[in-house]
Order: structure tokens, then C-alpha cells, then sequence
């Protein structure tokens, strides 16, 4: 609990002498309960309902790993009746960390259960972490989480991709801009083109630009030489797409278009990221360093859904952070801009749990005031698994007071 930012506070002397008039000897009264594998379904439920009849309650968890002694039916109807009589501002989770998943109601604790979040499955202690985790944050007064800004564009293109791909693929250019600019994440002016409509186009975007050769396989196109900067005119476009494509030809490598984008000049460069893991689901990263992040390691993680407020306490995580201060004389970045970024990127996963891996590298983070702009990226999506957890995890968000808000453009 402590490693994902949770503290536990003391129950009271009354709450522990109460406990201990039902609970068997061996059992633990701290916080958290363990009421050890003997535990009866109405032990659970008074365990439970103690949180009714004290004010030191924030939120309610409950854990069983099915034992041999009790049904796992009957512990589920005990906590879902016990949490159907909580203060309403009481959020309440439960994790049945079992093979055959959270277990059905029936009867009259079916109402109340339906309401009850139960991730479960492979992804159960994740899940409940996770979701405590947004528990905390609202704890704090004033966490805010993101909202689309043009809800509807990023699943189209998801969809339209997912169905003409035979398995996980990487999102062409000109789709993951629709997708990054839906969610909200600026994206530095781009266009995708060819060697020879290269200069036209150049005409057409403006100057400075930056070229980026277009081909599969070619993840990291600065390692192979296959991004030119600062090209100031046609005749410096023109040179970029010729040298292009005598490098992908050198490599051996297909050479599909040229990617020509504005050049974003100074700022701080950091990087946003998301992984899936099969276990775990989906964890944002981000640091500083640019091309320097896999050198210096220095970077900050989080089980999505990020808010603003947990956005902010990565990056003060990060040793590098003080950059956006303004390090020794250095400008200072935009760092409540780069807040608003990764809180998007988390709400783009949420929205769109296809999501296998996305990477933001670098990010130019402007002066205040200035923004933080992608000015590279990637997405690769496919078929996705973690419906229960983050169905039980949205259910725990809308047990909450606040309502999700939209973050300043």
C-alpha cells in the first residue's frame, strides 16, 4: 500500500476492542483487518459495518482469497449487504482473487451488489490498488481527471485500424495525430508526404522544418540517421529528401513517404509513455532527457487513471525536475503544461483500452505559458483484455462526490 502512495491510519482503541468480541483470537485489529482464513461470511459483514457506526472511515476494502472453510457466495452476499448500509460517501471495493472471477449474486443482496466494484481475474490486486489509488486522490480535495476534447474521433480511428489489421499494429502517422489531437495532446504541425511533392509541401507548412523518413521497422529514425532538422528553405527540403532516400535505400528499408513537420525550437524535452502489462494493465511513465531517458533512467511511474494531482507528484518524483524551475540560470518549462499532457494520455487509455504501447518522445516543454508539445510519437494497438478491472474501477469512480472535470486547453 505505501509503495503505490496509501497510508493506512490506526483504527481506535474502540474500533480494535469491538473486533476482537467477534473475530477469532489470531486474528489481526489493525489496519487492515485479518480476519485470517477461518472468517465467516457475518464476520464480514460486522467488520464492515463497524465503518457505520465510526467517522474513521474514508473508504472500505475487502480481499478474500477463497478458503476451504467458507463459500465464497455467502462472504460475497455478507459484504455486499454490509456496504448497501454505508454513508454513501463511503467508496467501497472488493477483490476475490480467484480463477473463476468475482463471484454472482442473487436474492436481495443482488441490488446492492450491482453497484459494488469486483475486479477479478489476473489483474484483481492491480485493479484494487489501482482504484484505492483514485480513492486517495480524491481524498486530497481536488483532483481533477480529463476529459476528451472531441470525444468519438480517437474510437473511429481505433476502430477503423483494428478491423483491416490481422493483429497488433502500429498506427500510421496521419492516424495517430487524429488520435493524440482528440484526445487533447498537442501535436507540432505535420504532413506527410513524398520526395518528390516534398518542396510543395514545405511551401505550404512553413519554416523551419524538420524531414522524417517514413518506413516499417524504422522505430528509432534518429539512431539510422533518418531525421533531418533545421531545414530553413525548398532547396534545404529538396536536399533532405534526396539524402533520405539514398539512407533508407543504404539500410535496405522501403522508403513510404516523408514525414515533414515544423520545427519546434528550444525547450525542455521529456518523455510520456504508456505500457500495458498483462497483469497490471496500463502504466504511465514520464521523465526528462529526451533521447537521453534510456541513459539516465530517470523517470517516474503510475497506474492509470492519472489526475492532475498525481500528473504533478510524478514529475516531482523525477531528480531532473528542478530543469523546469529553471535550473541554474537555465528558462523554466511549462511544468503545468506537461501536468495537463500526461493527464491526457491517461484518459486516452482510458478511453481507448486497445492501447498496447504509446510513446511521446520527446515533448517539447516550452516556456511558461508556452505549452508542451509532442513532436514525435508512436501508438500500437490491438485486441485488449482488462474489461473487468477497469469496469469495476469505473464503477468506483462514480461512487465518488466530484465529477470528472476537463483540463484547461
Amino acid at each position: 500500500m505505501r509503495a503505490h502512495g496509501l497510508t493506512l491510519p490506526e483504527l481506535s482503541e474502540a474500533t480494535r476492542s469491538h473486533l476482537r468480541t467477534f473475530l477469532p483470537p489470531h486474528a489481526g485489529v489493525a489496519n487492515p483487518v485479518d480476519m485470517i482464513a477461518s472468517a465467516t461470511p457475518e464476520h464480514y459483514r460486522q467488520t464492515i459495518a463497524r465503518g457505520r457506526q465510526r467517522s474513521e472511515h474514508r473508504c472500505a476494502r475487502g480481499d478474500l482469497i477463497p478458503p476451504l472453510l467458507s463459500d465464497p457466495e455467502e462472504v460475497a452476499r455478507a459484504i455486499a449487504a454490509a456496504v448497501g448500509e454505508l454513508p454513501a460517501h463511503i467508496p467501497a471495493l472488493t477483490v476475490f482473487i480467484s480463477s473463476k472471477g468475482a463471484p454472482r449474486h442473487s436474492g436481495r443482496a443482488a441490488r446492492a451488489a450491482a453497484d459494488l466494484p469486483v475486479p477479478g481475474g489476473r489483474g484483481a490486486r492491480a485493479g484494487g490498488v489501482g482504484a484505492l489509488r483514485q480513492v486517495a486522490g480524491a481524498a486530497r480535495g481536488h483532483a481533477c481527471y480529463p476529459q476528451p476534447l472531441r470525444p468519438g474521433h480517437d474510437r473511429a480511428v481505433i476502430d477503423r485500424v483494428l478491423r483491416a489489421a490481422d493483429g497488433p499494429t502500429w498506427l500510421r502517422p496521419a492516424d495517430l495525430v487524429t488520435v493524440l489531437r482528440a484526445a487533447g495532446i498537442e501535436f507540432a504541425p505535420v504532413e506527410v508526404t513524398t520526395a518528390d511533392e516534398a518542396v510543395e509541401t514545405a511551401e505550404r507548412l512553413g519554416y523551419p522544418l524538420v524531414a522524417k523518413a517514413i518506413s516499417p521497422g524504422v522505430l528509432h529514425k534518429s539512431d539510422v540517421g533518418a531525421v533531418i532538422m533545421g531545414l530553413q528553405s525548398a532547396a534545404d527540403v529538396a536536399g533532405a529528401a534526396a539524402t533520405l532516400t539514398r539512407r533508407l535505400q543504404a539500410l535496405g528499408a522501403p522508403l513510404e513517404g516523408i514525414l515533414l513537420q515544423r520545427e519546434v525550437p528550444g525547450g525542455i524535452e521529456a518523455i510520456v509513455g504508456v505500457t500495458s502489462d498483462p497483469i497490471f494493465g496500463p502504466l504511465l511513465v514520464c521523465g526528462l532527457g529526451g533521447v537521453l531517458v534510456e541513459l539516465v533512467h530517470d523517470v517516474a511511474f503510475h497506474l492509470t487513471p492519472v489526475t492532475d494531482i498525481d500528473a504533478a507528484e510524478m514529475l516531482d518524483k523525477l531528480r531532473a525536475s528542478r530543469l523546469l524551475d529553471g535550473y541554474r540560470g537555465l528558462p523554466p518549462g511549462d511544468r503545468a503544461a506537461l501536468v495537463t499532457l500526461i493527464s491526457r494520455v491517461s484518459a486516452l487509455v482510458e478511453i481507448v483500452p486497445e492501447i498496447l504501447e504509446l510513446d511521446l518522445n520527446p515533448v517539447k516543454v516550452l516556456a511558461p505559458g508556452g505549452g508542451a508539445i509532442a513532436v514525435d510519437g508512436r501508438i500500437r494497438i490491438g485486441p485488449h483484455h482488462r474489461g473487468r478491472v477497469r469496469s469495476g474501477i469505473d464503477r468506483l469512480r462514480r461512487t465518488k462526490k466530484e465529477a470528472p472535470c476537463a483540463l484547461g486547453s
